[in-house]
């Protein structure tokens, strides 16, 4: 279980492999910029509908996060909701955000979301 002040989580399904690198590069500056403020606060669940863990494997790598991404292959397609609950069961983190594969997020947005919260 995560004791993490937020979880993140993004069900993959059919995937645009170049957009969702873009987007985990921004994703990545995000949790960078809040990790500065507050280290070992975030924890990334992706959760694979479609069996391309192997994939995401290579991606997240090549991202490089510097936290642990957890990769869930249910073996089959769960739908969106479900799978996102399934994440969500594996985390104590006090807030959990819930994001499509395609967002581009800004580097501050999670700085703005915690203070917020």
């Amino acid at each position: 279980m995560s004791s993490a002040l937020l979880s993140i989580s993004i069900v993959t399904y059919q995937l645009d492999f170049v957009q969702f690198a873009h987007a985990l590069k921004r994703l990545k500056l995000a949790i960078q910029s809040l990790s500065r403020q507050l280290p070992g606060t975030v924890t990334l669940t992706l959760i694979d509908n479609s069996n391309d863990e192997d994939r995401l494997a290579q991606i997240v790598s090549a991202t490089g996060f510097g936290i642990h991404v957890a990769i869930l292959n249910p073996n089959k397609n769960l739908g969106y909701g479900k799978a996102h609950n399934l994440a969500i069961a594996t985390t104590s983190a006090s807030f959990h955000l819930i994001m499509n594969p395609d967002v581009l997020i800004s580097e501050d947005a999670l700085q703005i979301a915690v203070a917020y919260m």
